[in-house]
């Protein structure tokens, strides 16, 4: 899974990011262990910052078929609001 949100504006590292990138790096078939990478991107898409971040079991449970669960939480956890799901940028 890899999904893009659109983010309201921020600054990180003195530059404005618009977008944030996530994608599942680990995850056990038995659903209580997940980590998932997320990237912030500038307003072209170019990778401005990015971290890896465990999921708490209560949203890997809630998850589902909606793929927004992960995204919803890391922006969530980072102070991030999500605007939308564009299908590119």
């Amino acid at each position: 899974m890899a999904l893009l949100a659109s983010i309201q504006s921020t600054n990180i590292l003195n530059k404005t990011v618009n977008y944030m990138r996530v994608s599942i790096a680990r995850y056990d078939l038995k659903g209580t262990d997940c980590v998932a990478r997320f990237d912030l991107l500038d307003s072209t898409g170019t990778y401005v910052y990015g971290e890896t971040m465990s999921i708490p079991t209560n949203v890997l449970q809630s998850w589902g078929t909606d793929d927004t669960v992960i995204p919803q939480a890391i922006a969530s956890a980072k102070g991030l609001t999500i605007t939308g799901y564009p299908t590119n940028i």
